[in-house]
């Protein structure tokens, strides 16, 4: 493609992307097309105000803005009313095709649910529990492995942790948590610190 095919609009948007990908240009909406031109070597992108945000070599701007033309296939802008008879009704029988044997597979198929107590979602969301009840919830370190037991629907954990108390130093403490399979609820506490 030639230089002089792209248009002011495309020179336009070619700096805006360039400018934004540089960091220059926070907002679209920032630089003003009125206000911005072409100078010779350089395009100036501008603002309402006249104020420069970016000053970028021609060159570039004329890269980005073919590579900005070429991410588009012309095939793909072919309408429905483009295509002939024979490929329209090639469609709808393909179409017709996956759908009536999506709907005899019985649908879309769902893996079977992980289970929730021993996959460590459960933990985690007791975790968070414990640390929604800290002076400092950053501070949190768990400290060695957890005791754990599950038992039919529940699971049951007591660990060890380490957390800032109000004065700034570090505490080792105890928790509980109590996990629910039926409702995926926990309920945490810490039992001494």
């Amino acid at each position: 493609m030639a230089h002089a095919d792209l248009t002011a609009a495309e020179l336009f948007d070619a700096a805006v992307s360039y400018s934004r990908r540089r960091g220059k240009l926070k907002t679209e909406t920032d630089a003003d097309p009125g206000k911005s031109r072409s100078t010779g070597q350089t395009f100036v992108l501008a603002a309402a105000d006249d104020r420069v945000i970016d000053r970028i070599p021609l060159d570039k701007l004329y890269r980005d803005a073919e590579k900005m033309q070429d991410t588009y296939l012309p095939e793909a802008t072919k309408g429905w009313k483009d295509l002939p008879f024979a490929g329209k009704a090639a469609f709808i029988f393909a179409l017709s095709a996956l759908l009536l044997n999506f709907c005899r597979s019985g649908g879309v198929q769902s893996s079977p649910p992980s289970d929730w107590l021993t996959d460590g979602s459960a933990w985690a969301s007791c975790e968070v529990a414990l640390q929604n009840q800290l002076r400092d919830p950053d501070s949190y370190q768990q400290v060695g492995e957890p005791a754990i037991n599950v038992e039919g629907a529940k699971g049951f954990w007591t660990w060890k942790f380490r957390a800032r108390n109000g004065f700034g130093g570090l505490n080792v403490g105890i928790a509980s948590c109590v996990a629910n399979r039926a409702g995926q609820t926990v309920s945490a506490q810490i039992m001494a610190q």
